[in-house]
């Protein structure tokens, strides 16, 4: 921070998965929690007037209720929000909260449609029996293209009230059911899919964009294009 002195700042570092932070809590806390603290304390003592966009999480909860903490995941992402909104109150630096939905796309990434790319790129090489085992085909999640995501940090960067939360999404919910659809319409594999739950949904998280749209932000990538460069990345890759 000495160095560069930054204007403008995109906080995405730390540990972003769930069954890793139920292996190792603390290191999770530790790399979503404290690193959040002592970078914007770097930036207060180098340059507080540096803009700061901080990237929570979907999964982070409301901790009046801790009835809905649902994993230590969850706990550091929230911790991570409480701490970037103190700094924006206490020190009066423009920090700005993003809470986006599940990031889709092209790239590296432990997200549920990156695993069904991979695995559907593997039966279509012969590499994998051609079943898709999922827990409940009606779970509903909220899906964006992370290039769409980007764009809404820059746009938060730029015209983001400090100390606010702003959604970042698609706005539509989706079943897994409905992501495999889009998957098979990709392919000429015949994919057998293997349900454990099909009678239960569950509900998606709230999450609504609207904030983020008044400043002009809207997404603009469509849920089959997103789909198809996910296939297309993991087919080029070795």
């Amino acid at each position: 921070m000495k160095k560069t002195k930054p204007q403008y700042l995109l906080h995405l570092a730390g540990q972003n998965h769930v069954g890793k932070s139920w292996i190792d809590p603390v290191s999770t806390m530790e790399a979503n929690s404290m690193s959040t603290a002592y970078l914007i304390e770097a930036l207060r003592q180098e340059n507080p007037a540096c803009k700061i966009v901080v990237v929570g999480s979907a999964l982070q909860f409301d901790p009046i209720s801790m009835s809905t903490l649902a994993h230590p995941y969850s706990l550091s992402k929230t911790l991570q929000v409480l701490i970037a909104q103190s700094w924006a109150i206490l020190y009066k630096m423009p920090i700005v909260i993003a809470k986006p939905s599940n990031l889709i796309g092209p790239g590296i990434s432990n997200g549920v449609c990156s695993i069904f790319a991979r695995k559907i790129v593997d039966m279509e090489e012969e590499k994998a029996a051609k079943v898709l085992e999922v827990y409940n085909l009606n779970v509903q999640r909220d899906f964006l293209d992370v290039r769409d995501a980007v764009k809404g940090y820059e746009v938060l960067l730029k015209k983001g009230k400090p100390g606010k939360i702003y959604d970042v999404a698609s706005g539509v919910s989706r079943s897994l059911e409905d992501i495999i659809k889009g998957f098979r319409s990709l392919t000429t594999v015949d994919i057998e899919v293997k349900s454990e739950q099909d009678e239960q949904i569950e509900k998606h998280l709230g999450i609504v964009p609207q904030k983020l749209m008044c400043l002009g932000w809207k997404p603009a990538i469509p849920i089959e294009t997103s789909l198809r460069d996910i296939l297309d990345f993991y087919r080029r890759k070795e």
